[in-house]
């Protein structure tokens, strides 16, 4: 019995292994798209897209080195779950992008979400010690998916926003 249970938290250990960022905490992309699915599992349904990516982090990386660039990563994830809540779906799809899912959000809903993101930001660099400043572009889309292909337009769509955002980003990031 004693050798059964121990396989029974090994192997539940393992799928959330598979599906958690080791770094963040967050989902990975696989449990992101996991969890997406299950939104839509019953059936079409209204959803929104937040994506957001770190700003800078190669000229992090490679000016204060690949531990402070992960800091900034584990700080980026912090600002996402207390703005956009623990309850909420969010995971890191690649180095520095992140996304996150909401059932029936309104655009200004998702709107007022990127400016607490930003704000969060400002708060975060007015008191860190880090010689760098953290900031995290946002591109938002709402719409109606059901079926994997849905989802991946709309993602698409949160993208473009995101890189339109991008733009408008400080130019630095050094202090």
């Amino acid at each position: 019995m004693d050798i059964w249970n121990q396989q029974k938290r090994y192997r539940a250990k393992l799928h959330a292994m598979a599906r958690t960022d080791e770094l963040t905490g967050l989902y990975n992309r696989a449990g992101l798209v996991n969890a997406m699915e299950g939104m839509t599992a019953e059936g079409a349904r209204r959803v929104g897209i937040l994506m957001a990516d770190l700003d800078h982090l190669k000229q992090i990386n490679d000016r204060f080195g690949h531990r402070e660039g992960d800091i900034a990563l584990k700080r980026v994830a912090d600002i996402l779950r207390s703005v956009l809540g623990s309850e909420q779906i969010i995971g890191r799809i690649g180095g520095d992008e992140f996304q996150a899912c909401f059932i029936q959000p309104t655009d200004e809903h998702l709107q007022a979400l990127s400016q607490r993101i930003k704000t969060a930001c400002d708060a975060y660099n007015a008191h860190s010690n880090r010689p760098y400043y953290l900031e995290i572009s946002v591109g938002c889309a709402t719409g109606t998916v059901q079926r994997r292909e849905e989802w991946e337009s709309l993602a698409a769509k949160a993208d473009e926003a995101l890189y339109a955002a991008k733009k408008n980003r400080r130019a630095f990031v050094v202090r």
